[in-house]
């Protein structure tokens, strides 16, 4: 961690400024912090992302939030499982169409045999 707080002072002085600063971040002192402004009414805590582990929070100062909570995007895999399960559930149906014709044409078939015994 001190290696990387090095390197970013020596980017920061790079770019011209003259002093740049990396703190830790306690996360039990952050939400306490958060909670005590979520009491006095400033920030409200926002209903927890799919996925995410920290929750979210969102200032009132301009009113009240209205916060849906976001559908997960499907993965990559699962988009190609649903497809190719669409695609099975296709070709089954598919193949109880064929087969139903096949028994229609084999009953006309019957038929048209027995014109001839």
């Amino acid at each position: 961690m001190q290696a990387l707080k090095a390197e970013i002072a020596g980017w920061s002085r790079e770019l011209g400024f003259q002093a740049a600063g990396v703190s830790d971040i306690d996360l039990a002192e952050a939400e306490a912090t958060l909670d005590e402004l979520s009491e006095s009414g400033y920030i409200t805590k926002l209903p927890r992302m799919a996925g995410r582990k920290e929750p979210r929070y969102a200032h009132l100062l301009a009113g009240a939030v209205e916060s849906e909570p976001e559908a997960p995007k499907p993965e990559a895999a699962a988009i190609v499982v649903r497809a190719e399960n669409e695609r099975i559930d296709a070709l089954a149906e598919e193949m109880q169409q064929l087969r139903h014709e096949f028994q229609a044409l084999q009953a006309e078939f019957e038929k048209f045999r027995k014109q001839f015994e």
